[in-house]
């Protein structure tokens, strides 16, 4: 009989993982990631929406060939710097969390076409969206908001929905 996986750090632990490309772990009441993280390398995909993780730990952007990232639903408060180290990043989703604040960092991923920002408590939105030329969605209804930067004219790619 095959040994049964109790915990993320046992699925992460795995040596064939270092080549997985995608990882779905939604709702699975996931409080934490683990330091493993890092370990896969190759990570491409990685959803961890509909959980219960408060904190995006650095060892996360260690898995630097991220394209598609997605942290809705959770109790996160914080989008840290180390998000700057996604260089492929073109899909970032962190809706219905508690985020206050975004790093600058964020905001020189020229490569990001869709940013999710929904349901947070942004009380505002840097200029520097400007930067996100190739960006066509951006989602940020239940945030704080009372204006957006003029500067995101400048994001000509942006779809209306």
């Amino acid at each position: 009989a095959r040994p049964i996986c109790h915990t993320i750090e046992e699925i992460l632990s795995f040596q064939h993982c270092r080549k997985l490309t995608c990882l779905r772990l939604w709702y699975n009441q996931i409080a934490y990631i683990p330091e493993h993280i890092r370990k896969l390398k190759g990570l491409e995909q990685l959803y961890l929406n509909h959980n219960k993780i408060l904190v995006l730990p650095p060892q996360l952007f260690l898995c630097n060939k991220l394209r598609q990232l997605d942290m809705s639903n959770n109790e996160i408060r914080e989008v840290p710097p180390e998000i700057g180290i996604l260089q492929s990043l073109q899909y970032f989703a962190i809706t219905n969390n508690c985020v206050e604040t975004l790093p600058n960092e964020l905001f020189f991923r020229k490569k990001l076409k869709t940013l999710k920002l929904g349901h947070n408590k942004l009380g505002a939105l840097s200029p520097r969206v400007s930067n996100l030329t190739l960006l066509t969605t951006l989602e940020l209804k239940g945030n704080r908001l009372e204006v957006l930067p003029l500067e995101i004219a400048e994001c000509t790619a942006l779809k209306r929905n």
